[in-house]
């Protein structure tokens, strides 16, 4: 646990930062564009961008409390085989081995149950932005040629806007793919935390002298 966490954090850190750079300049370019169909548009680019943020913010918060619940599922699954391995008396004892694997199987049906209600949550997260952005995709697309078709915009302007988008919405659904990774990694994190928070200290411990090394003190042979 504490290597799979050390090991996500610095890489959730640095993906951040780069998958982070990505979007904003992809925003920018893409609001560029759309501003040159009117400003109108930018403004309700950015008012459904709100929404759809709000969206997912709303779904995620679902899915991360099951995930939180699986990982107690999990941590009590790795806890009951700790203590069959490392206890004489219950490997030895019939009546407590059978008891354990009972509650073993228990929490893997835990599991599988808050994985459905957990997927559902997530294609609605995932699939559902993607959706909503393809549908602004072809919204904008519809009034730029529109626009041409009238002679209020060039084709270049109108190619110009669909690439730009398009490319956005690329990077978007790649963010957007982090994000998911990003979350299933950090629960790893959070568990490490977490284990340092809770874990008592070690007590009755007899602290010594400090070892201070001095000439002929360690031969090595």
């Amino acid at each position: 646990m504490i290597q799979n966490g050390v090991k996500a954090h610095a890489s959730a850190l640095t993906d951040l930062f780069s998958y982070g750079t990505k979007f904003i300049l992809a925003s920018g370019v893409a609001f560029y564009f759309i501003a040159q169909v009117s400003w109108v548009y930018v403004l309700l680019s950015m008012a459904v961008f709100g929404c759809l943020g709000m969206y997912m913010y709303f779904v995620d918060q679902k899915q991360i409390q099951i995930r939180k619940e699986k990982y107690e599922n999990k941590k009590n699954v790795s806890s009951v085989v700790t203590r069959v391995i490392m206890s004489k008396s219950e490997m030895l004892s019939e009546s407590l081995r059978e008891k354990q694997i009972v509650r073993i199987e228990y929490e893997g049906r835990e599991m599988i149950a808050k994985n459905i209600r957990q997927n559902v949550w997530m294609t609605l997260l995932f699939r559902g932005t993607e959706t909503s952005i393809f549908i602004l995709h072809l919204v904008l697309i519809t009034i730029a040629a529109k626009a041409y078709f009238s002679g209020g915009m060039s084709l270049a302007t109108v190619i110009s806007l669909s690439v730009a988008f398009g490319y956005f919405e690329k990077i978007l659904v790649e963010c957007i793919l982090f994000y998911k990774n990003f979350t299933k990694e950090l629960a790893e994190i959070v568990g490490l935390w977490d284990f340092f928070r809770t874990t008592p200290k070690m007590t009755n411990l007899i602290s010594g002298d400090l070892f201070e090394p001095k000439g002929g003190s360690i031969d090595f042979q």
